[in-house]
């Protein structure tokens, strides 16, 4: 009788000890950034132009433009942002499909992600996302608070290490 008390009590103790372990694993895969994380319209742009382009938030995330978008309180034009969007969230920004190609290219990290790997100026967003290149982390950029008048974060090249990120292609 004593001896299956000990063993209940031992059982006990390890069931509440590897229960919050279990908790923690699944957990890990439930954080993992995947390209279903955020809805994107339209799903197809017209290249050359500058159109409003939609994120929804599945999840809290932060989502990389690097096309020229337009700052809604500046009006100015500039080379890329970076948003911070929490779940359920929705932001629309006026943004340019570049001419001439078949995809652009949004990115999604980690919730308030600063750092962000950016493609080779000689390499087409295509060529660099398909081999791979955003894995690589040889050229980033760091985002930048907005001026005064503005609204949106710059980019600005950092020689820090970038962010894990999962792209997602729009069609052109």
């Amino acid at each position: 009788m004593i001896q299956q008390r000990k063993i209940l009590s031992v059982s006990l103790v390890a069931l509440f000890l590897v229960l919050p372990i279990a908790g923690c694993l699944d957990k890990q895969t439930e954080d993992k950034i995947s390209a279903n994380d955020v809805k994107i319209s339209p799903e197809v742009m017209i290249a050359g132009k500058f159109q409003p382009l939609v994120i929804t938030a599945k999840k809290d995330i932060s989502v990389f433009i690097p096309n020229l978008v337009i700052d809604p309180i500046s009006n100015y034009v500039q080379n890329g942002t970076v948003l911070d969007m929490k779940t359920g969230e929705t932001k629309q920004l006026i943004s340019l499909a570049p001419p001439r190609i078949n995809s652009a290219f949004v990115f999604l990290a980690e919730y308030g992600n600063l750092n962000w790997p950016i493609r080779s100026p000689s390499e087409s967003w295509e060529s660099w996302v398909d081999r791979g290149g955003f894995n690589d982390k040889e050229w980033a950029v760091t985002r930048v608070d907005p001026d005064e008048g503005a609204s949106l974060d710059t980019l600005n090249r950092t020689s820090e290490n970038s962010a894990d990120v999962v792209p997602i292609r729009i069609s052109v």
